[in-house]
C-alpha cells in the first residue's frame, strides 16, 4: 500500500457504512414534502384541465 492510502485509511471515512440508526430519521419530512408536491401537481392538474377556474389564468394551447 502506498503512503497515500495509509493516511486516507486514518481518517476512518467510512467506519459507519452499512449501519443503520434505530427510529425514523428524516421520513415524516419526506412524507410531508411529498404531499406537498403531491397537492401541487393536483392543482396544476385541475388549472390545466380548466376545473379549476382562476380569474385571469386562460389555458390555450395559443398561449404555451
Amino acid at each position: 500500500s502506498t503512503r497515500l492510502t495509509e493516511i486516507l485509511k486514518s481518517f476512518n471515512f467510512n467506519q459507519a457504512a452499512g449501519e443503520v440508526e434505530p427510529g425514523w430519521g428524516p421520513a415524516p419530512l419526506m412524507l410531508v414534502l411529498i404531499l406537498l408536491f403531491v397537492v401541487f401537481l393536483f392543482i396544476l392538474l385541475q388549472i390545466y384541465n380548466s376545473t379549476l377556474l382562476l380569474d385571469g389564468v386562460e389555458v390555450e394551447w395559443k398561449t404555451i
